[in-house]
């Protein structure tokens, strides 16, 4: 089964390199074209590398902004004595901003 796929294999090659030799534009050709592939995969690969990050960044922002919005909420509240108010902020603050990088608080 495989004897015949790398017959073939050797045929195809057979072929192309016959074909190089009778018309030397046709290996610049061929390089091109796969130069332009390469490109091409490394253009898509550090693309999707950039969107995938972005992607995380905004989830960040998203969890960050839901929590500040937590806490806006708690503080209309005027029933909860401010211990409670406080300890409930401060726990929402840690759940929206577990996941942060690089935060930096200076009081």
């Amino acid at each position: 089964m495989f004897g015949s796929a790398n017959h073939a294999r050797s045929e195809d090659t057979a072929l192309l390199a016959a074909a190089v030799q009778a018309n030397p534009l046709l290996s610049g050709a061929v390089v091109l074209v796969a130069v332009v592939l390469v490109a091409l995969v490394l253009a898509y690969y550090f693309r999707t590398r950039v969107l995938r990050r972005t992607k995380v960044e905004l989830l960040r922002r998203v969890a960050e902004q839901s929590s500040l919005h937590r806490v806006v909420r708690m503080t209309e509240d005027e029933r909860l004595p401010p211990r409670e108010l406080f300890h409930d902020v401060v726990a929402t603050l840690q759940d929206g901003w577990a996941r942060a990088l690089g935060v930096k608080v200076r009081i």
